[in-house]
């Protein structure tokens, strides 16, 4: 597996490919009154940015969960959510240390509510959606890192959970921290 990667990262860097790999931390609110107990929910995000493509065009791929518990109707309510992504994103001022963006692509959304000790039983449910997202956000690039904030928001993802339809449709605003390799 080491050998692969170490494989992947080499033919990555002869292509002239810049890789960055960056942690994203912030807060998702989803729009849906009927998870208005766990709408705001933290957010955390591993992703891969690959770029030095002509035109400042990059390629952005990652992977992010989101939860939050809450008391609900005299029981509680655990809402999680996990998302791969894969994306198209533009860069601007690309010879500049601040760099606007703005993105847009596919994401597959796994949620999985469970409600627990309200009188009506217990249930866990799950369901999985593919969704279309856009964002927008500004890195600072120094030699090695990079630092920012972005705004996203997804849209067109529907989920069934227990005969209950629900809205994924949720905007997110994070911070992030890369390294350049």
């Amino acid at each position: 597996m080491k050998s692969a990667c170490a494989l992947l990262l080499a033919l990555l860097s002869s292509c002239g490919i810049v890789n960055n790999l960056r942690v994203y931390g912030g807060a998702k609110a989803f729009t849906d009154d009927e998870l208005s107990d766990v709408d705001d929910q933290g957010y955390v995000a591993l992703e891969w940015v690959g770029g030095g493509f002509p035109f400042g065009i990059d390629i952005e791929a990652g992977v992010g969960q989101s939860g939050k518990e809450a008391d609900s109707g005299g029981g509680s309510l655990d809402s999680e959510t996990l998302e791969l992504y894969v994306g198209v994103r533009k860069t601007f001022r690309t010879d500049k240390m601040l760099r606007p963006y703005i993105a847009g692509g596919l994401s597959y959304l796994d949620t999985e509510l469970e409600l627990s000790g309200s009188g009506g039983g217990d249930f866990i449910g799950a369901d999985s959606t593919e969704a279309l997202y856009v964002r927008g956000g500004v890195g600072w690039h120094f030699t090695l890192c990079t630092i920012g904030v972005d705004v996203r928001y997804n849209a067109l993802g529907e989920a069934e959970v227990e005969n209950l339809d629900i809205d994924l449709d949720h905007g997110l605003i994070s911070f992030f921290v890369g390294l350049s390799f």
